[in-house]
């Protein structure tokens, strides 16, 4: 379950029918199976599902900006995820795959709880190879 029901609220003239998109995040995370990587996919689907297109050209710039959209609104999910040990398990799957400084963060700071030494070592060893050190240096 997410935190904040309307997390996508400012994000309304970027994602259409947000409601629905944020009832529909909550049931999937209600599943064990479903990861950060599959609710990104599901925003991904929600945005491109609800988009009009006119031809091939329009077609390939709305995949184009709704991806970026999808990464974009994931951090979103990431910030306002429950702190629970089954969402410590997808943030740890989940910078396995992507680099998201939003998914290291909480992980290090709302998720230790969960974390063994050796893991959060690794993470912010990890995190301190990919961002600037300017984001990592609290760390």
């Amino acid at each position: 379950m997410l935190k904040q029901l309307d997390m996508f609220e400012f994000r309304k003239n970027e994602i259409p029918n947000h409601e629905l998109l944020t009832t529909n995040i909550n049931t999937a995370l209600k599943s064990l199976e479903v990861g950060i990587d599959n609710i990104r996919y599901m925003i991904y689907e929600h945005v491109m599902a609800r988009t009009r297109y006119c031809n091939k050209q329009t077609w390939n710039k709305m995949t184009n900006s709704t991806m970026t959209l999808s990464y974009n609104a994931i951090d979103d999910v990431i910030y306002n995820l429950e702190i629970n040990e089954l969402n410590c398990k997808r943030l740890m799957e989940f910078i396995n795959i992507y680099y998201s400084y939003a998914a290291f963060e909480r992980l290090l700071y709302d998720f230790s709880v969960f974390l063994g030494e050796n893991d959060r070592k690794s993470i912010i060893e990890r995190g301190k190879n990919i961002f600037i050190k300017d984001l990592t240096d609290q760390w």
